[in-house]
């Protein structure tokens, strides 16, 4: 499910198909600076090079899985019409934290925190100016998830960048709801929660099937009953699910 090259929730501004408008100040300012060589704006709604297929479920309402391989993210923006691969998006977080990209004020504006809480009043973690924090086990982790048509990605790193954790899926909101329009979890969140307590903590999380969703589940929330009620799956605070959390 791993993803070499994946449409993630960072994109930038574009006209119509075959004449886009590149948003030449993100790269140059952000793309360039921090030494990007795999990240860039696509031309067409294809992406060039080795990629996985795009699968999109849309929690059950979409089945089967509709194919978003070839698609127009230009509609998002800068919130999810760009193209990395995973190397590439750990460079960008290290040379963001530790103070290369940015000046210190701006860094510690970004970093200036509120809580996002879920139904319950249950604290996912702290969201700043396009990055959120989350404090596990071993620490703070600094990050972003993301989900568009057929992808979703999932980064954190610690403040110095020297462990970081950085997922895709090519299955978006492959969940289940139940009656009451809550996400059902299954083996797939309880894998993916075991892979990043690992990835970020090196610790075993339980592999129970009916343990919370993972972060490529959105926060318990009532379903749409069809999809004209939420015609684009954006982005949404997850929780990661780590032991003595």
């Amino acid at each position: 499910m791993v993803l070499r090259q994946h449409q993630l929730r960072h994109r930038g501004d574009a006209a119509a198909e075959g004449h886009r408008r590149e948003p030449s100040g993100i790269t140059r300012n952000v793309i360039r600076k921090a030494g990007l060589k795999h990240t860039y704006f696509p031309a067409s709604a294809r992406i060039s090079g080795p990629h996985s297929k795009m699968y999109e479920s849309f929690f059950g309402l979409i089945s089967p899985a509709r194919d978003y391989s070839t698609y127009d993210l230009s509609w998002a923006g800068t919130a999810g019409a760009l193209v990395a691969t995973m190397e590439d998006v750990n460079d960008f977080y290290r040379v963001l934290l530790t103070g290369k990209l940015l000046a210190p004020s701006e860094l510690r504006q970004m970093q200036t925190t509120v809580e996002a809480k879920d139904e319950k009043g249950d604290v996912l973690m702290r969201y700043g100016l396009g990055i959120g924090a989350i404090d596990t086990v071993c620490g703070r982790f600094w990050g972003h998830t993301g989900s568009v048509w057929g992808a979703e990605t999932v980064t954190y790193s610690t403040p110095d960048g020297k462990r970081q954790m950085t997922i895709g899926f090519n299955r978006a909101k492959y969940q289940q709801v139940d009656a009451t329009g809550h996400v059902k979890p299954g083996p797939i969140d309880a894998a993916i929660g075991a892979f990043q307590a690992k990835a970020m903590c090196d610790n075993d999380a339980p592999a129970d099937p009916g343990t919370e969703p993972g972060p490529s589940a959105p926060p318990a929330a009532p379903a749409p009953k069809t999809l004209a009620e939420q015609p684009v799956p954006l982005t949404q605070p997850r929780a990661l699910v780590l032991p003595g959390r």
